[in-house]
């Protein structure tokens, strides 16, 4: 532990989770300090029968695409389209939910008496504050069950800091994974107050055809932009 009762997981050297540990510490605010370094595909991949909550059905969408590539007998539970009998039904290990529907499986599996057997991942933790004003019930509920299960797990790259956390999150241990020297990642900025569409058009272009390397990101801000 360091001075701020902080334990660090040593990943220099490394890129991925997966090659500094098989599954995810219990029982801790996990600060993985980078994203996309497989944090929920630890979760997804391995033999521990996981519960992942995510904040956003897109999140879960994409990692369903993941792991069907990957193989991985997943069910996902969001928007009402699984019902609890689907997963008291369900065989597999791996279960993705939004924070919304995590009543609706804590339930179901509680109903099947395994309820300890189970991990639950709490992924993208820093939105919790920011939900809880919007989706009080969603967040309630997820303060109300995670402790139900045999262990538990929040993630985030952006952690809440620990004197702003909320009272029933407060005194997890917290854990931080070192990765040593991170690249510094640069961005290029391109403002556009007119014409739109064809400076947007030019920017993926390059990006398209490899004259501008890394990721373009888009932020459109107007209602009329966006409905055209």
């Amino acid at each position: 532990m360091n001075k701020m009762n902080e334990t660090i997981i040593n990943a220099v050297g490394k890129t991925y989770l997966s090659e500094v540990m098989e599954d995810l510490p219990n029982n801790v605010m996990l600060n993985k300090v980078t994203t996309g370094c497989g944090m929920t595909s630890v979760a997804l991949s391995n033999s521990v029968k996981y519960v992942v909550a995510m904040p956003y059905v897109t999140l879960i969408m994409n990692k369903e695409k993941w792991c069907e590539e990957q193989g991985v007998n997943v069910l996902a539970v969001y928007g009402g389209k699984v019902s609890n009998s689907d997963i008291i039904n369900f065989e597999g290990d791996k279960i993705m939910v939004t924070y919304d529907s995590l009543p609706l499986v804590t339930s179901a599996l509680e109903s099947r008496g395994e309820i300890s057997e189970w991990k639950i991942l709490i992924d993208e933790c820093h939105l919790i504050i920011k939900s809880a004003s919007y989706r009080y019930n969603a967040v309630k509920g997820l303060l109300k069950n995670y402790s139900k299960y045999g262990s538990f797990v929040f993630g985030s790259a952006t952690p809440t800091a620990q004197e702003d956390q909320i009272p029933q999150l407060k005194d997890i241990p917290r854990v931080r994974i070192d990765w040593g020297e991170l690249e510094e990642i640069k961005v290029n900025y391109t403002v556009c107050n007119k014409d739109f569409a064809s400076i947007v058009a030019t920017v993926a272009l390059k990006h398209l055809n490899g004259e501008s390397e890394g990721n373009a990101h888009i932020f459109i801000n107007s209602v009329k932009v966006i409905s055209k």
